[in-house]
């Protein structure tokens, strides 16, 4: 499996880069019949051991790099916080959302009001009542007043 990550590897100043499977954001190798990651398949020769449970992320955040001294071993929360950390969690707009930023903001002025009831407020805004509930107590669109 190795041999086929670097037959498949463009060398650049950066990044080493696995070029097959291009449509794939993580593409994988079969390794005894299991799909794995090619990032994790490269981590494992140049490191040792995966041990169990851990991810194996990317220092320059390029799915498609195979460069072993930009991998790095983390767990799942460390993972998800160095993401959120360096501003590529998805937000609002961005989880294809079927509420605009501004909907947000008056959807929460009209809670805060009184006028309005959840259900009211979904059918008004074309969402379901959880999704209501989930903006008006801050549950999603955190990063909006």
């Amino acid at each position: 499996a190795l041999e086929t990550v670097w037959a498949h590897t463009e060398i650049t100043p950066t990044c080493w880069l696995y070029k097959r499977q291009p449509l794939a954001r993580y593409p994988k190798l079969n390794v005894a019949r299991k799909m794995v990651p090619v990032h994790r398949v490269a981590y494992k020769a140049a490191f040792g051991t995966i041990p169990e449970g851990l991810c194996v992320c990317h220092k320059c955040d390029v799915p498609r790099c195979v460069r072993p001294s930009h991998l790095f071993l983390a767990t799942s929360v460390e993972n998800t916080a160095d993401k959120v950390r360096k501003g590529r969690q998805a937000t609002g707009e961005k989880i294809n959302s079927k509420l605009t930023p501004a909907q947000v903001v008056e959807m929460r002025q009209f809670w805060r009001s009184g006028r309005f009831k959840q259900q009211e407020l979904a059918a008004k805004y074309g969402v379901t009542d959880s999704c209501v509930q989930f903006v008006v107590n801050y549950l999603s669109w955190k990063h909006l007043p």
